[in-house]
């Protein structure tokens, strides 16, 4: 399902904007005070998500991010 939901990324049709996303996600984040998320932090976020918004750039709504 997970698969299904979040897919591994495809590069072959990046465009300039994607590019770009795509080298600062690969970058390790320089934060001298980082910290893991909680699992209650993170499912507080998922569920004050508002589920009427439209989904994202990568297609992704926040209702199937809650499901998942």
């Amino acid at each position: 399902m997970l698969e299904y939901i979040s897919p591994e990324g495809n590069n072959l049709n990046d465009n300039k904007h994607h590019k770009y996303i795509r080298e600062l996600t690969d970058k390790q984040p320089n934060i001298a005070n980082e910290r893991e998320f909680t699992r209650e932090q993170t499912g507080s976020v998922i569920e004050g998500m508002n589920y009427k918004k439209t989904p994202g750039e990568n297609g992704k709504t926040s209702e199937n991010i809650k499901l998942t």
